[in-house]
């Protein structure tokens, strides 16, 4: 009886081992979908710090760095290309965040950055707003 409750204690501990293995295993790959995807302006040291926060954090995927000095395009830091920020225009869907890592700018280079890597405004009809044909009450 001894021999026996041994082996399926054995046979349980192992079971139970495997099972959380498998969970925390589970827990630190996350479906790369379930991460926020960015691409890095700034690929100086903030950048690559940023980077490895990022990385380290476990919540957000850098898919590409950003900057606007010509020597660093084509080079990589950590695998992941440095392009030029017009790059960006193709690869919209490939990002959903884009994060400055430029501390030394001033607000005006930040704000010239920013509305750089805006999506361009197509404007619309004032028609198309409403659908169609709209007329103001009448006074009475």
């Amino acid at each position: 009886m001894g021999v026996m409750l041994r082996l399926l204690l054995t046979g349980f501990t192992g079971a139970v081992r495997f099972a959380l293995r498998d969970l925390l295993v589970s827990l630190q790959n996350k479906p790369r979908h379930a991460l926020i995807r960015v691409a890095v302006f700034g690929a100086g040291v903030a950048g690559v710090q940023l980077a490895a926060a990022l990385r380290h954090a476990g919540s957000h995927s850098v898919e590409l760095f950003l900057d606007d000095e010509p020597r660093l395009w084509r080079r990589e830091i950590n695998g992941i290309a440095i392009q030029p920020p017009q790059i960006l225009r193709e690869r919209r869907g490939d990002v959903d965040q884009v994060l400055l890592a430029m501390p030394s700018l001033s607000r005006s280079q930040r704000r010239r950055i920013v509305d750089d890597l805006q999506p361009p405004r197509h404007p619309r009809a004032a028609g198309a707003l409403g659908g169609g044909d709209h007329q103001r009450p009448h006074p009475h």
